[in-house]
């Protein structure tokens, strides 16, 4: 074998009571530069705008106010519970979330966002008979765009439920649908694993790879992308680790034994280069992952004293380690405001080909695209 290479909004208080769980990035809600309009005299269709809008901008609070003064007017308005379920999903309010999506359903029961939201929530309690319950109805109900999305979840859960076979056809079949489907290849990656079959493991880790490497270069500055890089790295790590494995004895007991089976040395010091190129890949991707971790202590400590230099200065550095170019360079402008002559905001603007002021420039020349991190 050769190797090759939710409706009761005041009396539950679901989104500030009880929220944990993963985030979708260490970012915490943000601020925008400008003051948002008020939301007093605003009509329901305007309320449920500026909840939309804020649920973007991750300004959580401001989308929750919006939205309970939609539910004092109408308490069954859907698309208002709706909004405030996926609001609560998103800072990790899972029963939150959960309660709202239920409470969905008593008004429409076959609403898709409520059923595929109920199934992400009970997935990630690793609930997957109740998961799997909730995605049959979404799958049934879905728009044709999401048909991928509702299949990679469903493979999952199948998974979770040691249902490989069918667990890989509606995880190929979501792959069929959404060729980039990350979960989709999650799965298939991990039923090869609790299958035992390592190289078809291997294999989908290798693809899995590849799509997340694509994700991390079109989107250089996305936390998501880090993240599904990392999970990539771990299946390929673990398949390695795994497949390594193959390449020594068994003895009687039919257990390994610490002694390579003869004439396999080559493939066995060729599968743990990869091993030891994916544990190092996989470390530096980790410190970037830090970099963003550390950003919201670094924008606080900037907002709390704005005009201390090395604040800002760090600020700046830990934007450009983290992809964010365009708030790096804002950042440095705004040292410069402070100090003109700051020998490290002049540097890094130099070096990012930007001006030292925000006047109009030719867009070929400033955008975050042509600049790369210190040390990238």
């Amino acid at each position: 074998m050769a190797w090759k290479p939710t409706v009761w909004v005041v009396a539950l208080g679901v989104l500030s009571a009880g929220a944990r769980g993963q985030q979708a990035s260490p970012v915490q809600e943000t601020r925008t530069a400008s003051q948002p309009a008020a939301l007093e005299g605003m009509s329901v269709p305007e309320l449920l705008e500026a909840a939309d809008q804020a649920i973007v901008g991750r300004q959580f609070a401001r989308a929750e106010e919006a939205l309970q003064r939609v539910l004092q007017r109408d308490s069954t308005n859907v698309e208002a519970i709706f909004l405030l379920a996926e609001t609560a999903e998103a800072i990790g309010n899972i029963i939150g979330a959960r309660t709202l999506y239920l409470r969905i359903l008593e008004i429409e029961k076959n609403h898709f966002g409520a059923n595929f939201g109920l199934a992400r929530a009970w997935s990630r309690s690793r609930v997957w008979r109740q998961a799997a319950q909730y995605l049959r109805v979404a799958e049934r109900v879905a728009p044709p765009d999401r048909i991928g999305d509702v299949q990679a979840f469903l493979a999952s859960a199948l998974r979770g439920m040691h249902q490989w076979p069918e667990a890989l056809a509606v995880a190929q079949k979501a792959i069929n649908a959404a060729p980039d489907s990350i979960i989709a290849r999650q799965t298939i990656a991990g039923i090869y694993m609790d299958m035992g079959n390592f190289e078809g493991a291997l294999g989908a880790a290798e693809v899995l790879v590849a799509i997340s490497a694509k994700q991390m270069a079109e989107s250089p500055g996305s936390f998501g992308a880090l993240q599904n890089m990392d999970a990539a790295f771990t299946l390929r790590i673990s398949a390695l680790t795994v497949f390594v494995q193959s390449f020594y004895e068994i003895n009687e007991s039919g257990q390994r034994v610490d002694r390579l089976v003869p004439g396999a040395e080559r493939d066995t010091a060729a599968v743990l280069n990869e091993l030891r190129k994916s544990l190092e890949a996989q470390a530096e991707l980790q410190l970037r992952m830090r970099y963003h971790e550390a950003l919201p202590a670094a924008l606080r400590a900037a907002s709390y004293a704005p005009e201390n230099l090395d604040y800002l200065r760090d600020l700046a550095l830990l934007h450009q380690k983290t992809y964010q170019i365009d708030e790096a360079i804002a950042t440095y402008r705004r040292i410069l405001e402070i100090d003109p002559a700051h020998a490290v905001a002049r540097e890094q603007l130099q070096l990012l080909h930007a001006p030292l002021t925000s006047q109009p420039v030719d867009p070929g020349s400033a955008d975050g695209e042509r600049a790369t991190p210190p040390g990238g």
